[in-house]
């Protein structure tokens, strides 16, 4: 993660992955605190090449940063307001959304939106569980509506370039989607992407070998694809969602499909 001034007029910006780790946060969180500066910046350039994606709300923290929260908020509600994802509800499935929320609470604060998200997640699936429901619904991705609030300008003149190649996935793919309809400047340059997929969430499997793991779909994404997301063909997802992944890779595999 860096983001450097190369002049004047252009601040380039490498997005490596949406996967942050007690290392990189910090450096995710220095280039967040400089957006606001570069709303008028003649151009910014983002480098999405090889960000498999991960966690999608440091996506979204970058984008109300350079174009401010009540602006990015309107627009997701928008786009989001029929899109919610199904939980597919198992004890096992239920500990790791309990893992998520340990991960949001030490990354983002006990009295953070992700937090109390995540165990209202928790809470919901436990609930569906005891009462023998196979999927819990949640919509977690749009914003609450700011009743009585007035309309947000967007503020950005900058010129946004993304770079982007075949391996830009997962949530990465979710952010760029975002960002073209935040804001109409935008030109994407690189490679066709592989794709995404209506299945959105996974847990590791360890093989009882321990040489293989497993990535288990747990959550899938409806009405994904009727707002223009990227969706790749379905025989070659199910190919790259079947895969056996080596246990000495898969820190860096799984990753991106989580």
């Amino acid at each position: 993660f860096y983001i450097e001034q190369k002049s004047p007029d252009l601040i380039w910006i490498n997005l490596p992955t949406w996967i942050i780790t007690d290392r990189t946060e910090a450096k995710i969180n220095h280039i967040i605190a400089e957006l606001p500066k570069h709303q008028t910046t003649k151009c910014i350039v983002l480098d999405v090449r090889n960000n498999l994606g991960g966690d999608s709300r440091w996506g979204t923290a970058l984008l109300e940063s350079l174009f401010t929260s009540p602006y990015v908020d309107q627009v997701r509600d928008t786009l989001y307001a029929d899109v919610f994802k199904e939980w597919r509800v198992t004890r096992e499935n239920i500990a790791s959304v309990v893992d998520i929320a340990t991960r949001s609470k030490m990354q983002f604060g006990q009295n953070s939106e992700q937090f109390e998200q995540a165990q209202k997640l928790v809470q919901g699936m436990e609930q569906a569980l005891e009462n023998k429901q196979l999927f819990y619904r949640a919509n977690t991705t749009a914003s609450e509506p700011i009743t009585g609030a007035s309309p947000s300008e967007n503020t950005v003149t900058a010129k946004i370039i993304v770079l982007m190649n075949y391996k830009t996935g997962g949530s990465c793919l979710m952010f760029i989607n975002e960002l073209k309809q935040l804001y109409h400047n935008v030109l994407l340059i690189g490679q066709k992407t592989d794709g995404d997929a209506p299945y959105w969430d996974s847990r590791p499997l360890v093989l009882p070998s321990q040489r293989f793991m497993l990535s288990l779909p747990t959550a899938v994404i409806r009405n994904y694809t009727s707002k223009g997301f990227f969706l790749q063909n379905v025989e070659n997802f199910r190919l790259r969602m079947s895969q056996i992944l080596p246990i000495n890779m898969s820190d860096h595999l799984h990753s991106g499909i989580i």
